[in-house]
């Protein structure tokens, strides 16, 4: 639980040694950053922002604000920020801790958008090749350079209200060129950020294109499959037709060679030979006429000429009747080589 306002130090209330006893004076949790720019409470007001370090580790840096002071906080204690324009504009103290700490962000969060930018520059050469990874590690970067630069904004409005102009004299009107600058990132931030966009969905378009260029080919490969199926179904159609006309002469030719089988045995000799013929005539003639009378056996041979030019499409559909001896590869081989040497 965050300890209570009864339970405070005033000495640590009054003058902090670094953010987390900051916090503690406010009753607010320690353990994460706070939400809010500002946090205002009787014991003192606690205006929060970040600096990106490399590697783009944030390093929270606080203006903590009461009535014996302003001072710069962070997680190791005081922070002292470098020298930057407060000289120019003649502040002293407070005022020019904070001016300077104000321009150092700006600076910071330049060259940390310019780290951003240089690697991006190295992306859109090779847009194709650009790994996802790397393009959302860079939005997650810039998105964080935005966040800061918003709350730097934040801390500026509230430092040009009244309630911190009396402890902080002349600095209301030094931060126009501070907070143009900020502006002006935040435009760059949002430009980058719309780059890293339009990479994005040009990665994705192309893998897009990928997965339709490889449906494509499971489609000519799956075209493939069903022509050459087609094919050994015209084959196995005419396998069927010649099976069924040598089982039709079969079936003819039965009846006469069982005579013929019968009349030769040695106990038929005696059969006077006028009668061998007759009998071999009519076993012969009687089933041909009446497989003729069928009208199926009709018209499976009315069908001849249709079956047979099925069944020559079904061979021209053969990888071995449409090349030549000499235009099959072997394997390992592309058609059209010479053959290997023995």
């Amino acid at each position: 639980m965050p300890p209570s306002a009864d339970s405070e130090d005033p000495r640590s209330a009054l003058s902090p040694a670094d953010i987390v006893e900051a916090l503690k004076a406010l009753n607010h949790a320690t353990d994460s950053r706070p939400r809010v720019v500002v946090l205002r409470r009787k014991s003192g007001t606690l205006i929060s922002v970040g600096r990106i370090e490399t590697g783009f580790r944030l390093r929270g840096i606080a203006i903590w604000a009461n009535p014996a002071g302003v001072t710069l906080l962070d997680a190791q204690g005081k922070y002292q920020p470098e020298h930057g324009p407060s000289e120019g504009y003649g502040l002293t103290g407070s005022s020019a801790v904070v001016l300077d700490l104000l321009s150092e962000l700006g600076r910071n969060y330049l060259a940390r958008l310019e780290e951003v930018d240089t690697e991006l520059a190295g992306l859109e050469q090779k847009p194709l090749e650009a790994s996802p990874n790397d393009i959302l590690r860079l939005k997650r970067w810039v998105a964080m350079i935005r966040a800061e630069v918003g709350r730097a904004l934040a801390a500026i409005a509230e430092l040009e209200g009244e309630f911190l102009s009396q402890s902080l004299p002349g600095l209301a009107r030094c931060l126009g060129p501070t907070t143009e600058e900020l502006l002006r990132l935040r435009e760059l931030a949002s430009g980058t950020q719309t780059s890293l966009t339009d990479l994005l969905l040009l990665k994705q378009a192309d893998q897009s294109n990928r997965l339709a260029a490889m449906a494509n080919e499971l489609g000519q490969v799956s075209n493939r499959i069903a022509e050459l199926a087609n094919v050994s179904n015209i084959r196995m159609l005419g396998l069927s037709y010649v099976m069924l006309i040598l089982a039709v002469v079969s079936t003819i030719i039965l009846f006469p060679n069982t005579a013929a089988t019968i009349l030769g045995m040695p106990s038929a000799a005696t059969v006077p030979g006028l009668v061998v013929v007759i009998v071999l005539v009519t076993t012969a003639v009687i089933p041909l006429l009446w497989f003729i009378s069928q009208r199926w056996i009709r018209e499976l041979f009315r069908s001849m000429a249709r079956y047979e030019a099925r069944v020559g499409e079904g061979m021209k559909g053969l990888q071995e009747h449409v090349k030549g001896p000499a235009d099959i590869a072997h394997p390992g081989e592309s058609p059209g080589r010479p053959p290997r040497s023995p």
